[in-house]
């Protein structure tokens, strides 16, 4: 019988002990990289390398350039990135990798967008919405 209670005891103890499971905030929150909604997803099939618009900007032709380019960026859902409405977040964020590198692949399709000459000016800036700021006020 003592070894009932002992049993018993154990049991119950072990049951009192044990972690209840629930979903951590981590896996509660969707990583935006995966979310096909968001700016931060990145489809396969698309790298810096891509020539979203033709002809290239060449300086006299802006106006045409900027309307085919903001287009191809809105269907990539990556405008925001040379609009202004997606700053950066803050370098200690864990979001600042995810949007450090969406930003690089928005800015390799602004310098394949455009003449070789122009593309050495703007080879030093930081973001795809300084780029986009320095090319308007240059050539509009």
């Amino acid at each position: 019988m003592a070894s009932d209670s002992t049993s018993a005891q154990t049991q119950q103890t072990s049951t009192q002990t044990q972690p209840t499971t629930s979903p951590s905030i981590a896996s509660a929150i969707p990583i935006p990289s995966t979310d096909l909604s968001s700016p931060y997803y990145i489809h396969p099939n698309e790298n810096p390398a891509l020539v979203l618009v033709a002809p290239p900007l060449d300086g006299q032709n802006y106006h045409g350039w900027a309307r085919a380019m903001r287009m191809a960026l809105l269907s990539k859902n990556k405008l925001q990135f040379v609009d202004g409405s997606l700053l950066p977040p803050p370098s200690s964020d864990p979001i600042f990798p995810i949007w450090q590198r969406c930003n690089n692949l928005v800015q390799g399709w602004l310098m394949r967008s455009i003449s070789p000459t122009i593309a050495m000016s703007i080879l030093w800036f930081d973001t795809a919405h300084e780029i986009w700021n320095d090319l308007r006020s240059r050539f509009s």
